[in-house]
């Protein structure tokens, strides 16, 4: 199935061309197969899909059905950004708290901005999938007091809540968060012993 050659009704809706990027993408009931995956996202995000916009930046980071192009990625996270998507706020935050070479520095206030941007957006749309990997990145910059002031109560808050988040992913057969989950799990414990007398009301 082309998404170039079909146009059937229900194929005329953005979502579903998206869905049908995201099943290939993810090997949903089919074989993975990122070639295809970027053709429909790619079809999806020029009827104004926010999501699929967000997820050729994906590919495009990634190098997943098309050459890796980490200026190509952020344009497309911008744009999505634009559109509200939280994702792309997060994996633009990313960007600018490592930096990418030949494209931009490590900013790390910067990166706080897009992650308190993708945490009102999580919340504004109710996005549980998104939610942990921004409560993650918040509490790290509240952890490292980047971009407000070192906060180590609320810092553990946002990990427990990404530790909930990604079991409650990983229960639905996302099994690639588990490595963000051992970060979050790891990260308490060192908030709790960098900070064990303003922590121990968290741990009665």
């Amino acid at each position: 199935m082309n998404p170039e050659e079909e146009n059937t009704p229900e194929l005329d809706s953005s979502a579903a061309i998206a869905s049908i990027g995201e099943a290939y993408y993810r090997g949903l009931g089919m074989p993975a197969n990122y070639e295809q995956a970027f053709r429909y996202f790619r079809k999806a995000a020029d009827m104004g899909s926010s999501a699929a916009l967000c997820r050729m930046g994906n590919c495009y980071q990634f190098g997943h059905g098309v050459e890796a192009d980490a200026e190509e990625a952020l344009s497309c996270y911008e744009d999505a950004s634009s559109l509200g998507e939280p994702e792309a706020m997060w994996r633009i935050g990313d960007f600018y708290w490592d930096g990418v070479p030949g494209l931009m520095n490590s900013d790390r206030e910067q990166a706080a901005d897009f992650y308190m941007d993708a945490l009102s957006a999580v919340e504004y749309r109710q996005d549980v999938w998104n939610a942990p990997d921004v409560y993650y990145r918040v509490a790290r910059c509240l952890q490292e007091g980047i971009g407000a002031d070192c906060d180590p109560i609320n810092a553990i808050v946002f990990y427990r809540s990404a530790v909930e988040g990604y079991l409650d992913r990983i229960d639905s057969g996302d099994l690639a968060c588990e490595e963000q989950l051992e970060a979050c799990e790891e990260a308490i414990d060192a908030v709790r012993e960098e900070f064990p007398e303003e922590t121990a009301q968290l741990f009665r």
